[in-house]
């Protein structure tokens, strides 16, 4: 049995402005607005099991005193590291492995051989500004993992040192 939508009908924080009509790419939506003010077509069906109760904008009420403390931190240090013009030029030093990586180091790649008797040969780069530069190739993954800590070295050593010591001076602010 289907749910029967009116307008005007609050579920959660959404209230309903508008059905389909005919509309094949809204046939299983319903035009909602939520209490920020924020429009969207939601999924008849996530209005009715209760899984979509905003757009998002409530998210925080669950939150206790410990989490919102530690959101406003983060807050204040990526503000003070965007303040020291650190970022985005920044981001390219100490970089987390991509989960699709084939080497397991940030900027390493294994370059692709049509014949498998080839030996492997590994492509190393870096990101600056914006811009991707190119390191080099090399016969092994050692090489290749060097020119890349040599390239984070002469990019980003500086940047690195000074967002290092704004974190270490917002580590003591409790509030």
């Amino acid at each position: 049995m289907r749910h029967r939508f009116t307008l005007g009908q609050q579920i959660g924080h959404w209230t309903i402005i508008g059905l389909p009509d005919g509309e094949p790419e809204h046939k299983n939506k319903i035009r909602c607005r939520c209490v920020c003010g924020t429009i969207r077509w939601i999924y008849r069906q996530t209005l009715t099991n209760g899984t979509s109760r905003s757009c998002g904008c409530r998210r925080h009420e669950r939150a206790n005193a410990q989490q919102i403390a530690g959101k406003e931190k983060g807050k204040r240090v990526i503000s003070s590291i965007h303040q020291a013009h650190l970022a985005p030029k920044y981001a390219g030093f100490g970089r987390k492995v991509n989960r699709n990586s084939t080497t397991g180091v940030p900027g390493v790649s294994l370059i692709p051989t049509s014949s498998k008797s080839a030996p492997p040969r590994y492509r190393a780069q870096i990101n600056v500004n914006g811009k991707q530069i190119h390191l080099g190739c090399f016969e092994s993954l050692e090489d290749a993992k060097q020119a890349r800590k040599a390239a984070e070295q002469h990019y980003f050593k500086e940047k690195a040192q000074k967002a290092a010591h704004i974190k270490e001076n917002t580590k003591g602010d409790k509030s």
